[in-house]
């Protein structure tokens, strides 16, 4: 599965969330400091710095959309959900914080 880790600072273990370690895992966050220590605690995963407001990556380049707490912190409308969402956020629904509510 390809798995976008949207705002996803310095790493965490996403296992609760469903993810393996067969899963193509990509991370997306804007602190380049804190993508340097990602990419030390996971560094099979991608990272890319850059904002969740524009996102760099094609349509469906993505199975499923992880953001624990970015969205509540990005600034644009998209992400807002009060303009069309960029192709590639095509059947992303945010999930709340808490993996335990997750329903895969």
């Amino acid at each position: 599965m390809r798995v976008l880790d949207l705002g996803c600072g310095s790493g965490v273990d996403l296992a609760s969330w469903g993810v393996t370690a067969s899963d193509q895992v990509t991370g997306l966050g804007i602190d380049a400091q804190r993508l340097a220590l990602a990419k030390v605690r996971f560094p099979n995963r991608t990272y890319q710095q850059g904002p969740g407001e524009c996102l760099p990556f094609e349509e469906e380049s993505f199975d499923r959309v992880i953001s624990t707490v970015a969205l509540l912190h990005e600034h644009s409308e998209n992400a807002r959900g009060n303009s069309p969402r960029p192709p590639s956020w095509r059947g992303f629904v945010p999930k709340p914080a808490s993996p335990k509510f997750h329903d895969s």
